[in-house]
C-alpha cells in the first residue's frame, strides 16, 4: 500500500518561524514531525510515499535527500552513532507540488496518478500520535476487513468541541460505522465527542466524490469532509477509535506539549529534563 503526506499548508498558526521554515521540519527534540509520520508509515508496511508540498517548501525535499559530504566526514571520524541518525527511511519518497492552495481535497487530487487503482493511507503531519503500535497499521487492518474507507477518531476535550470536525456514527461495532462528519458544530450541537484525527485510509472512491462536491461548495476547505459524507451516505466509511495520545504540533501549545512528551520518552533525557521542569515550575 502507498502513503501520502499532506504537507502543503502555510503553517500560519506558527508564524513567524513558518515564513521560512516548513512547520513539518520543526524539531520535536531532534526529529521533525514529518519524519515521525514517515517512520509510522514504514512500520506499517508502506514502502512508497508521496509528500505534497508547495513551492516554498523545498527544504522538505532537501531533508529527505542524502547529505553525501556530511556522511563522508562522519565516516572518516568513525562517528557511527551520528551516521545512524542520517540513514534514509526504508521507503521510496517522492514529491509533488500543489500549484494552488485550494485545501486538502485539491491536495488529494494531486496524488491520484501516484496511488493508481489501490487504496492508500494519508496523513496530516500536524497530528503526532504517541503509540507503541503504529496507527496507520490499525487502519490498514480495518480496511482489509471491510474494504472501505477508514477514518481515525479521537475523543475530544470539552474545549475542542467548538473548533473541530466531529463524527455522527454508530459506535456499537468495531470498526465504527460513520454516518457523517459535522464541521465545527459547537458543543451544544455536537453529534458525539469524537473528532477526526489526521490519519485516513481512502479507497479510490474519494477522487470522484471530491469532484462531485467541488462545484457545490464555495470553501475549498470543506470539500474533503463533504466528499467523505457522500461515501458515508452509501455506507462506505468506517472508523477506528485511537486511544493513544494525540498532539497537535501545528499550534504553539500543542507543539510545546509534543516536545515535552518526546523528551520525557527518551531515556537519556527524561531524568535531567524532569529535574529542569521541577526547577522552573
Amino acid at each position: 500500500m502507498k502513503g501520502v503526506i499532506l504537507a502543503a499548508g502555510y503553517g500560519t498558526r506558527l508564524l513567524p518561524v513558518t515564513k521560512t521554515v516548513p512547520k513539518e521540519l520543526l524539531p520535536l527534540v531532534d526529529t521533525p514531525a514529518i519524519q515521525m509520520i514517515v517512520e509510522e508509515f514504514v512500520r506499517s508496511g508502506v514502502q512508497e510515499i508521496l509528500i505534497v508540498t508547495n513551492r516554498r517548501k523545498k527544504a522538505l525535499e532537501d531533508y529527505f535527500d542524502r547529505e553525501i559530504e556530511l556522511e563522508a566526514s562522519l565516516k572518516a571520524k568513525r562517528r557511527k552513532d551520528l551516521l545512524a541518525k542520517l540513514e534514509p527511511p526504508k521507503a521510496s519518497i517522492t514529491f509533488v507540488r500543489q500549484k494552488e492552495m485550494l485545501g486538502t481535497a485539491d491536495a488529494l487530487l494531486c496524488c491520484e496518478s501516484f496511488v493508481g487503482k489501490e487504496a492508500f493511507v494519508a496523513a496530516h503531519p500536524d497530528d503526532v500520535v504517541l503509540s507503541r503500535a503504529p496507527l496507520t497499521r490499525t487502519l490498514i487492518r480495518a480496511h482489509k476487513k471491510t474494504g472501505k474507507t477508514v477514518l481515525s477518531l479521537f475523543r475530544c476535550e470539552e474545549s475542542e468541541l467548538d473548533h473541530l470536525a466531529l463524527v455522527d456514527a454508530d459506535f456499537r461495532k468495531d470498526p465504527v460505522r460513520v454516518r457523517r462528519i459535522v464541521e465545527k458544530p459547537g458543543r451544544d450541537n455536537a453529534p458525539s465527542r469524537y473528532g477526526v484525527l489526521g490519519r485516513y485510509l481512502f479507497t479510490r472512491e474519494i477522487f470522484p466524490a471530491i469532484r462531485a462536491c467541488w462545484d457545490d461548495v464555495p470553501d475549498p476547505e470543506v470539500v474533503q469532509p463533504r466528499a467523505i459524507n457522500r461515501l458515508a451516505a452509501r455506507g462506505r466509511v468506517m472508523a477506528k477509535i485511537s486511544r493513544d495520545e494525540r498532539l497537535d504540533v501545528g499550534k504553539p501549545l500543542g507543539y510545546l506539549k509534543a516536545i515535552t512528551r518526546v523528551a520525557l520518552s527518551r531515556p537519556e533525557l527524561a531524568g535531567p529534563f524532569r529535574e529542569y521542569l521541577r526547577s522552573v515550575l
